[in-house]
């Protein structure tokens, strides 16, 4: 204890080197715990459901026509359920949502509806009442409803007499039975949906196996494999193709286990950033190595003396590493304040759609992985001191007082090498980084094939209990956009059933035919996704006309059943002729003449390809839920309030589903790469820094070393540049040799970046070049204070204090 009060009084007498190193490992040991909350939170933890590892997302898949993961038919589905012994149970669901009036204001909530088998598979019972039971699959029993938690404390207080309770949704009374527990979200990861309604299936449903609108889940029995269910399932798709060749045929099935399904390339990216992280981590346990190098070096005598007093080398080792320890201890209670600082701003900056943020934070797993972390850069940092102290050469050091002892040297040599293994690793993350923003950069240059300012888009559902029917339903969107037009500071307004870069919205995956067209059953058809439109939507969206015409107020009735295609379709399909004037036949719409064709448009993101696009009035296809699209000069505040006073004009109970401006949607589609150039440039900032300051302390310590040398041969007649050149030359040996070993490091790691870069390649040349410049550059002006008091030794003071 008198030992361990001795090194605290010895830091406390250095305040700046031990408020130095406790930053330098504040910064590092919290920047490492803080990705490692992400890490934990979102990738390591479970799902919250019994026995999670069990759970799979089973999709219908057709190679032939690149869908790997597609929803499917309520028919296949029941098929599905009763053929399979793989699978203990199965439950299949889709996105719905309500309009709640309480109150007399309407809102807008999300909600799903499940088989009513979905919690039990889950092995998850709601917190207050009951689930469903199996005969509420039955048609009838709509009108039923689960609250989540939140729902329940947020929009009715934690009242449990809400359970049997009626609410009005959609304008129709729905049966409160049950509320889930804290923390439930299904689907997994999403914690928006409020409610949970049963999915019941109806005669229409079991008959229409071409109408793919269901996502399924699946719990494996025990002792099944994926393997094998996969090849079960893969049976069972067969013998559908055979029975239903119509709508079957060419279709297979692939299984996803539910926590990949959630994380999808979030784990890349997680882990890629750990790894970015720990690199810093590792860069900043050799700078403080560095530090306590050079300290050791200063304090050889003083551990001469001790060892020809009887100090024992495990004496000075034991010395060494508990000075280390307080370090190391203080800097990781610095940096668990760092981590919960860093946890919070990543809450806030994760980009939309990141999954599980909320199990992000500082909890007992973080804090035990942060102390494990300062242990274990306790010891590393304080190994190298303490195997030199075991080293010391007792009689060598009292026998020669120069500071330019061959004891100075191997310390100065030490410390280039680990100066090297810094510029190295910073090498590393730089080029991440350069590749990471090579690749925005091509990504936000891409034409997304629409207008991407002055757009504002308003989101809306028409509950079918007040709007039954196509006809009221286009009476309200008509009279709505007419409203809209007459607004002084509107250019254009039309309405799609899918807005490009939304994540709600309306689409259907439709097979065709078109003359010529060979096909040997439909279901092998190529498809289009099928969009319905109101005039003026091409005109607000500012997505161009390549031939034909546009579609006008008359289309869409029976006389005129028209189709508009893209230009994927018309070159994937019509590749030596003019499609219009050409007929498409789909499934539920007939034959559609083409009488234009418009822009491919990036509707899933730009960094994605062009969808097959097919348009179609909205007579011809109409939906409740629909993307009123407004095109505006003016500030787009004004506007979305006139929009919302006109949506009430015509409907006083109409809430809005969403409002977004097209700059927002493309901001947000760009974000995941934003969030990851981001970070690690900003790690790659931290790495080059420690670097430099890394170089800064190796090559003013062997100025120290070397004051005599320097001042012996500026006796000699050597200049002031002689001195620059060989200290200039000293920093660019270490920072060549850091680099050539960074850029093969860099050139392994680069590719584990595949999947993040978009038309960059993990060994891009302009990259490698700009960073190695770079480095050098750092390098240059981190050596250049030290050279520059080299320049400055006195020969005559330099000789007379040796």
């Amino acid at each position: 204890m008198t030992h361990l009060r001795q090194i605290v009084r010895s830091l406390a007498l250095r305040p700046g080197f031990s408020a130095l190193v406790v930053s330098t490992l504040a910064l590092a040991i919290g920047a490492n715990s803080a990705i490692f909350s992400v890490l934990d939170g979102v990738v390591l933890e479970p799902l919250p459901y019994q026995e999670p590892g069990e759970l799979f997302m089973i999709w219908e898949s057709n190679p032939s026509q690149g869908l790997q993961q597609s929803t499917t038919s309520a028919a296949t589905f029941i098929d599905w359920r009763e053929r399979s012994d793989a699978f203990e149970s199965m439950a299949a669901y889709r996105y719905r949502g309500y309009t709640l009036n309480l109150d007399g204001v309407p809102r807008r909530i999300s909600s799903v509806e499940a088989a009513p088998g979905l919690f039990d598979l889950l092995g998850v019972a709601p917190r207050l009442g009951r689930s469903f039971t199996p005969e509420e699959e039955k048609p009838g029993n709509e009108r039923l409803v689960i609250l989540s938690h939140g729902a329940w404390e947020n929009r009715f207080g934690a009242d449990p007499s809400v359970v049997g309770s009626v609410l009005p949704l959609d304008g129709e009374p729905h049966t409160v039975v049950g509320v889930m527990p804290p923390g439930f979200q299904f689907p997994p990861g999403d914690s928006d949906v409020e409610a949970w309604s049963p999915l019941t299936m109806d005669l229409e449903n079991l008959l229409s196996r071409p109408h793919r609108m269901y996502n399924t889940i699946g719990r494996l029995r025990d002792g099944a494999t994926e393997d094998g269910a996969l090849t079960e399932m893969e049976a069972i798709a067969a013998e559908l193709a055979r029975e239903y060749p119509e709508s079957n045929e060419g279709w297979s099935v692939t299984l996803v286990p539910a926590r990949d399904q959630l994380l999808g390339d979030t784990t890349t990216t997680v882990w890629v950033l750990f790894g970015a992280v720990s690199l810093v981590l590792l860069i900043g346990c050799v700078n403080v190595a560095n530090l306590l190098l050079v300290r050791s070096a200063e304090r050889s005598k003083r551990a001469a003396v001790s060892a020809a007093f009887g100090a024992s080398p495990a004496d000075l080792v034991r010395h060494s590493v508990m000075e280390g320890l307080v370090l190391g201890v203080a800097g990781g209670l610095a940096g668990l304040t760092v981590a919960w600082v860093g946890a919070w701003l990543l809450r806030r900056v994760l980009p939309a759609g990141f999954p599980r943020v909320e199990e992000i934070g500082i909890d007992w797993t973080v804090v035990g992985f942060t102390g494990g972390v300062a242990l274990l850069c306790s010891l590393l940092f304080s190994l190298t001191p303490a195997l030199r102290t075991m080293r010391t050469d007792v009689a060598s050091i009292l026998q020669d007082s120069s500071r330019g002892s061959s004891l100075g040297r191997r310390s100065r040599r030490l410390a280039a090498v680990m100066v090297a293994s810094e510029v190295g690793l910073a090498v590393v993350l730089m080029v991440g980084a350069g590749l990471l923003l090579r690749s925005y950069v091509r990504l936000t240059s891409v034409d997304p094939g629409f207008r991407t300012t002055e757009v504002v888009a308003v989101a809306i559902e028409l509950p079918p209990a007040r709007y039954q029917g196509p006809a009221q339903q286009r009476a309200f969107f008509t009279e709505l956009m007419g409203g809209l037009r007459s607004l002084p500071e509107v250019e254009a307004v039309g309405a799609v059933s899918f807005l490009p870069m939304s994540s709600i919205g309306v689409e259907f995956d439709m097979p065709f035919t078109v003359e010529g067209l060979q096909a040997r059953s439909p279901s092998q058809r190529p498809t289009a996704e099928y969009r319905g439109v109101f005039p003026g939507y091409f005109e607000a969206m500012g997505i161009r006309l390549v031939a034909g015409r546009l579609l006008d107020e008359l289309d869409g009735t029976d006389e005129r059943r028209v189709v508009l295609i893209n230009e994927t379709v018309a070159r994937r399909y019509f590749p030596d002729r003019s499609p219009i004037g050409q007929s498409v036949d789909m499934p539920m719409a007939g034959s559609l003449e083409i009488v234009g064709v418009v822009g491919d448009i990036r509707h899933d993101g730009l960094g994605t390809q062009a969808n097959a696009e097919m348009f179609v009035p909205y007579g011809q296809l109409p939906l409740a839920a629909m993307h009123v699209v407004v095109h505006t000069r003016e500030d787009p505040g004004p506007t979305i309030r006139a929009i919302r006073e006109r949506i009430l004009a015509v409907d006083p109970e109409q809430p809005v589903t969403e409002v977004s401006a097209i700059e927002d949607l493309l901001a947000d589609s760009v974000a995941p790469s934003r969030f990851n150039m981001s970070l690690l440039l900003g790690l790659a900032m931290v790495a080059v820094l420690l670097a430099a300051v890394g170089v800064y302390g190796v090559v003013s310590y062997a100025v120290s070393l070397r004051t005599r040398e320097l001042g012996v041969r500026m006796a000699l007649g050597a200049g002031a540049r002689s001195a620059v050149g060989l200290v200039m030359g000293q920093a660019g040996g270490v920072v060549a040799g850091g680099a050539a070993l960074g850029l093969l490091v860099a050139l392994v790691f680069a590719r584990v970046l595949r999947g993040l870069l978009y038309e960059v390649e993990p060994v891009d040349a302009g990259t490698y070049v700009t960073v190695m410049a770079m480095t050098f550059v750092v390098g240059i002006l981190a050596a250049a204070v030290p050279a520059a008091r080299a320049a400055r030794v006195d020969p005559v003071n330099a000789l007379r204090a040796e």
